[in-house]
């Protein structure tokens, strides 16, 4: 699995539990989570592939990152999002145009 952002489906005492493709949830023990870091279930955050063993459990770290990657990802999301919402709008003005 490539390092990608993912997120927080729920934390517990054994660690933070991060939602991936295709439904499946990985685990990053406490160990494999950034000291400095503050998280909320919800947020996304880049991961790392450890291990998945053959019962199918995916263990994962969480990366750290700088405040200006977490900015730079917002800025694309933002823009991805903007770009899908002004291509409903058109969509919607052509339906009550006619």
């Amino acid at each position: 699995m490539n390092k990608r952002r993912y997120e927080i489906s729920n934390i517990t005492r054994f660690g933070i539990f991060v939602g991936l493709d295709n439904g499946r949830t990985g685990l990053a023990r406490w160990v494999n989570v950034p000291k400095k870091g503050v998280y909320h279930k919800g947020d996304l955050v880049l991961v790392d592939t450890l291990e998945e063993d053959s019962n199918g459990k995916i263990s994962l770290a969480i990366l750290p990152e700088t405040f200006s990657q977490k900015y730079d990802d917002f800025l694309e999301t933002s823009y991805e999002v903007l770009l899908d919402v002004q291509e409903k709008n058109k969509e919607i003005r052509k339906i009550l145009d006619k």
